[in-house]
């Protein structure tokens, strides 16, 4: 496959809504467009995570939610924005856990911490790097502002 058809993506995970708002928005000020950036998470788990903080930055996501489906949990699995996500998500393959589904494009060990963090109730921020010159400050700006894992994938798609 060339490179042309290949996307880069960054994801990190999130348990708290305040170190997520201030992530989205140095991705805004480092010229991320909202259709690059998709949140993924189950149930409500955002609800959760913003209930009673300053959520500003998050109105757009939390007013955009979809489900994407349900991957064998007990609650739907619900994004919002990033068609590279959806994409990822959304071809019909009989995946029955998310694991398994995220595991056709990453590498399982690391598809398998996504989907423990999302079980658990954490929210996964997902990134596509659109331009070279995101490349190093995308990570960057995850990694400055998640106490959690951060993970960089080439994807074929």
């Amino acid at each position: 496959m060339s490179n042309a058809a290949k996307k880069r993506v960054a994801v990190a995970i999130f348990d708290r809504a305040d170190p997520l708002e201030a992530a989205l928005t140095d991705l805004s000020t480092a010229g991320v467009r909202n259709q690059n950036i998709c949140l993924l998470f189950r149930g409500d788990a955002l609800s959760r995570m913003v209930d009673g903080a300053e959520t500003g930055r998050l109105s757009p996501y939390v007013d955009d939610l979809a489900v994407v489906g349900n991957y064998g949990g007990p609650e739907p699995l619900r994004g919002s924005y990033g068609r590279d996500v959806y994409w990822l998500l959304s071809r019909p393959d009989g995946a029955q856990s998310l694991g398994a589904r995220l595991g056709e494009w990453i590498p399982r060990t690391q598809s398998s911490v996504l989907e423990q963090s999302v079980e658990s109730g954490d929210l996964l921020l997902w990134v596509c790097v659109s331009n070279t010159s995101l490349e190093r400050a995308v990570p960057e700006i995850l990694l400055r502002h998640s106490s959690k894992a951060v993970q960089v994938h080439e994807i074929s798609g």
